[in-house]
């Protein structure tokens, strides 16, 4: 098995991931060899690197839920709040 960040190689996607809008949150998690079953599988992770958390995202960029909306919209947005988050710790702590 593997971690690979995409972000460190400067890729705008990756598998189908926006990593412009999903950015350092996204990891790359890679069997990378298997005994009993397929190889080269990638499963996507998203990282919460302020509480130290990983979740799955879909296999899919285009992945919807049972609503119809995209799956990969809600691990954008919290993309985006991560990054308030921190830009607004950051510009408070001065």
């Amino acid at each position: 098995m593997g971690l690979v960040k995409p972000t460190n190689f400067n890729l705008p996607t990756f598998h189908g991931f926006n990593l412009e809008a999903i950015g350092q949150y996204f990891i790359a998690h890679y069997l990378m060899k298997n005994r009993y079953g397929p190889a080269d599988r990638v499963l996507p992770l998203f990282v919460n690197p302020i509480a130290g958390m990983f979740w799955d995202m879909p296999l899919s960029p285009l992945e919807r839920n049972s609503a119809g909306t995209l799956v990969l919209d809600y691990f954008t947005a919290e993309a985006q709040r991560l990054d308030n988050l921190i830009i607004e710790y950051a510009t408070n702590s001065k």
